[in-house]
């Protein structure tokens, strides 16, 4: 089937048109600025290019079991396909919560299509359930797998130990299922993991502490501004330098606050004669 042929059963082709898209909301001429529009671009058409493979991928296990094309056309499966690739791939026709989402969220449509996941992979258990559950019970259930495997065979290539515990004291394990390298820890499951965090946090009593880590820009600083306290527990506003040093973390990339301690790593492998090592932390 042509990317045409996807497109008239369901099949998401956004190009530039999806939830991140640098420059949303800005005067159209941002969009178009050298580094912008490449990245709107090249982010934009990844997306299309995965759901492509999925629509196929779904389809061809299909006609594997010894269905034909019509049948799975016929039988509305064909659009079972697509809808649940969409999905997988972070496109929903809705989002959560609607336009309130967009104040309250961080990216709720991507949020509302991991929320769908969970809730048709939870019902694909169930005998006789449709071709678009089957799907995404198969796929959650590979990624668990996968990436508890690839997690315990990293930290063994570390000489790490992996913590599989996911509660500790009650609350949610900080070190479960991470890697252990370059003095921090790493998730394979990327943002699975932040929501599993919060569904636990959830059923623990703390739903305000989900929302927060799930929450939009204007959530996170409504917040650190009423209670006066940073996620990290930090103070905001006791004093100006405080307050000063908050502001800069808002407006700062995230690798900035690494610079410094990188700067002087690289300084000292050079005086080391370690050359790989001093162009690795580069």
């Amino acid at each position: 089937m042509t990317t045409r042929d996807w497109a008239v059963y369901g099949g998401q082709f956004g190009g530039q048109d999806f939830e991140w898209v640098l420059g949303k909301g800005l005067p159209a001429g941002f969009s178009q600025l050298p580094f912008i529009k490449q990245a709107n671009r090249a982010f934009g058409n990844y997306g299309d290019s995965l759901r492509r493979i999925l629509y196929e991928d779904f389809l061809i296990t299909e006609l594997k079991s010894g269905r034909t094309l019509e049948d799975v056309i016929k039988s509305g499966d064909i659009y079972r396909i697509t809808d649940i690739a969409n999905i997988m791939t972070g496109w929903t026709g809705g989002k959560t919560f609607g336009r309130l989402g967009d104040w309250l969220l961080f990216a709720p449509r991507f949020f509302q299509s991991r929320m769908t996941v969970l809730t048709k992979g939870a019902m694909g258990l169930r005998p006789g359930a449709p071709l678009d559950q089957r799907i995404a019970r198969k796929a959650l259930v590979r990624m668990m797998v996968k990436g508890t495997l690839l997690t315990v065979a990293v930290n063994h290539m570390l000489g790490n130990d992996t913590d599989l515990r996911p509660l500790r004291n009650g609350k949610m394990n900080p070190n479960f299922l991470r890697i252990r390298f370059a003095n921090r820890d790493w998730s394979v499951f990327g943002p699975w993991d932040g929501l599993a965090r919060a569904i636990v946090t959830t059923v623990g009593g703390a739903p305000h502490e989900a929302l927060r880590s799930l929450g939009s820009g204007l959530v996170a600083i409504s917040w650190d501004l009423i209670t006066n306290k940073q996620f990290t527990g930090e103070s905001v506003r006791d004093n100006p330098e405080q307050f000063a040093k908050w502001l800069l973390n808002l407006t700062t990339p995230f690798a900035a606050a690494e610079l410094p301690d990188t700067t002087r790593a690289i300084i000292e492998k050079v005086r080391q004669g370690e050359l790989g090592a001093a162009a690795a932390g580069g």
